[in-house]
């Protein structure tokens, strides 16, 4: 297993697949991440707008952040960081 391929294996292996790795298998790996990429860019924008008004999006980030969390708890759900991590 290369360099180039061991996080992709891994994060199939983690998604309950364990089949060998291919392009499309890396397009799909960049569709999420790039999903995740621009959500934690919005949360870093709030939060700085919360951090300047805080009036604004309130307790509002937490639960986006957790929502955000079971996103890729459904994604990825046999990840040993699950473990230490009881989302309900």
């Amino acid at each position: 297993m290369s360099y180039f391929t061991k996080h992709l294996k891994e994060a199939k292996v983690a998604a309950g697949n364990d089949t060998n790795v291919s392009f499309k298998d890396y397009l799909v790996h960049l569709k999420y991440a790039f999903k995740e990429f621009l959500f934690l860019q919005a949360a870093a924008i709030a939060s700085l707008v919360h951090a300047l008004f805080p009036w604004w999006y309130g307790f509002d980030l937490i639960q986006r952040q957790i929502d955000m969390l079971k996103r890729i708890k459904k994604q990825v759900p046999h990840l040993k960081i699950w473990d230490k991590i009881k989302i309900k």
